[in-house]
């Protein structure tokens, strides 16, 4: 992770953004840049969220760990969005991992100083209720489409939302419990994929060849 406190950057992402319109505080002297490369940790698994990140460039994935060992895949962030709202309102006691996807800037605000500002800032909170109620609602529309589309679509659409570099790694794991599909279908389908001219499969990663055929599977969803 790099910190960045230089004001002229600061204010070009929140003037990017409009970030200011979502307080009536002056969090200003708080301000941090902290950017995080390729597969970097924005929070650890288990750890404390020592900040409240705006992502402002970027995606990343939440993910949590069973007691098992597995991982699942719960959440890809993607600009701009906040990250690390549940532990700021307490709502869960430790962190989720987040994990970058792509090289991702954040605007950064230490928690313990600013949270007595942030929770006696009326425009703060109601930022924040609308922005829960859009991911829940989000999730909800993800479950929904589970069923309603066919799976080789709803796969084309999680490619393109997680490749970086126009390389796509995902864990098969992972991606088969947040699509709700089998492992053995979501193979059958990276090979038919493969067949079809659409992916070419590099070790244990996979080269997008032919972006327009994805992106046209994935239009139906989306």
């Amino acid at each position: 992770m790099q910190i960045n406190k230089d004001e002229k950057t600061i204010h070009y992402w929140i003037n990017k953004t409009g970030f200011d319109q979502l307080f009536s505080c002056d969090l200003l002297p708080y301000l941090e840049i902290h950017s995080f490369l390729k597969k970097e940790s924005l929070y650890k698994e288990g750890g404390e969220a020592f900040y409240l990140y705006y992502l402002v460039s970027g995606r990343a994935k939440v993910y949590m760990t069973h007691l098992s060992g597995q991982r699942s895949l719960l959440h890809i962030a993607e600009a701009p969005t906040f990250i690390g709202e549940m532990e700021l309102l307490e709502i869960d006691v430790v962190s989720k991992g987040v994990e970058a996807i792509e090289n991702c800037v954040c605007l950064a605000l230490p928690r313990e100083a600013c949270k007595q500002h942030l929770m006696n800032d009326v425009v703060f909170l109601k930022s924040m209720s609308q922005i829960l109620a859009q991911k829940a609602r989000h999730r909800a529309e993800i479950v929904a489409k589970s069923y309603a589309h066919p799976f080789e679509n709803r796969f084309a659409a999680f490619i393109l939302s997680t490749e970086h570099g126009g390389v796509y790694n995902e864990p098969h794991t992972e991606a088969s419990e947040y699509l709700s599909v089998s492992y053995r279908h979501l193979l059958y389908t990276l090979q038919h994929f493969q067949l079809e001219g659409y992916l070419e499969k590099s070790g244990r990663e996979y080269l997008i060849k032919n972006r327009e055929a994805l992106d046209a599977l994935a239009s139906v969803v989306l």
